[in-house]
C-alpha cells in the first residue's frame, strides 16, 4: 500500500508543476508593457515640458526684440527744432541681432517670424514676432523639429524725459 500512495503524490506533484510551467513568463510579458507605456509617457512628459518652455522663451525673446527695435530711433528727428520720434528703417535688423545673439537653451534655435516698425500717427511702436524651433528629447512621440511662435510684441516710443515732466 504503501507504495500506491507514493505513486498517486508523485502524480499530483506532476501535475501541479505542470500547471505553474503554463504560466511561467507572464510576467516577463506584463514588464515588457509596463516599460512601453512608461517610456511613452516619459516622452510625451519631458517633450512637452520642452514645448511648453520653448513657448515662454519665444515671448520673452520677441518682447526683447521689439525693445530693441523700438530703441532703434532717428536721432536727427528726435533734436530737430520740432523734435519727434521716428523708428528707423533698419530696426528690424537690430532685432534680428538680438535674436541671434540670445541663447534660447539647448537644442532650441530661435529667429524673426516677423518684424513691422510703425512710424504714422500717434507714438511709433515696433511689433515684432520669434519663432522658437524645439528638437525633441526622446523622439518617440514627437518625430522632427517642434516649431513654436509668439505672440506678435510690441514696444512703443514715447518723446520726453524719464520721470515725463518734460514733452517734447
Amino acid at each position: 500500500m504503501r507504495t500506491k500512495r507514493t505513486r498517486r503524490t508523485k502524480r499530483t506533484k506532476r501535475t501541479k508543476r505542470t500547471k505553474l510551467n503554463n504560466d511561467r513568463g507572464s510576467v516577463s510579458v506584463w514588464v515588457v508593457i509596463f516599460a512601453a507605456i512608461s517610456l511613452l509617457m516619459l516622452a510625451l512628459v519631458v517633450d512637452g515640458g520642452q514645448v511648453m518652455i520653448a513657448k515662454t522663451r519665444a515671448a520673452d525673446i520677441a518682447e526683447q526684440a521689439a525693445r530693441a527695435a523700438a530703441d532703434d530711433i532717428n536721432q536727427a528727428d528726435l533734436q530737430a527744432s520740432t523734435p519727434s520720434v521716428q523708428i528707423n528703417g533698419d530696426a528690424c535688423d537690430r532685432a534680428t541681432d538680438l535674436v541671434s545673439q540670445y541663447a534660447p537653451g539647448p537644442r532650441m534655435t530661435a529667429s524673426v517670424a516677423s518684424c513691422v516698425p510703425v512710424n504714422g500717427a500717434g507714438d511709433p511702436y515696433a511689433q515684432v514676432q520669434v519663432s522658437v524651433s524645439v528638437d525633441p528629447l526622446i523622439p518617440l512621440i514627437f518625430t522632427g523639429t517642434i516649431t513654436v511662435t509668439s505672440a506678435p510684441w510690441q514696444a512703443q516710443d514715447e518723446c520726453g524725459t524719464a520721470d515725463q515732466q518734460q514733452e517734447c
